[in-house]
């Protein structure tokens, strides 16, 4: 997701970024049984500012992961 943002940083020039991911919701036994896709969309956003390296985005973009995965 760092590089992601980094990358789409240096083609755009935007700072503040929102990627879309989809996380499986297959994980609870009362799922297990049904057919078909079961997910939940996620967006992802993060803020790069100028005095960030990449150890600093890596650390903003795990922090919003494990954010948006409690909350979804």
């Amino acid at each position: 997701l760092a590089l992601l943002n980094i990358s789409l940083f240096k083609i755009t020039g935007e700072r503040d970024l929102i990627i879309g991911t989809s996380i499986s919701l297959r994980n609870s036994p009362k799922l297990a049984k049904l057919i078909g896709p079961i997910f939940n969309n996620l967006a992802l956003r993060n803020k790069l500012s100028p005095q960030q390296n990449f150890i600093d985005v890596l650390k903003t973009a795990k922090k919003t992961t494990l954010e948006a995965l409690t909350n979804k």
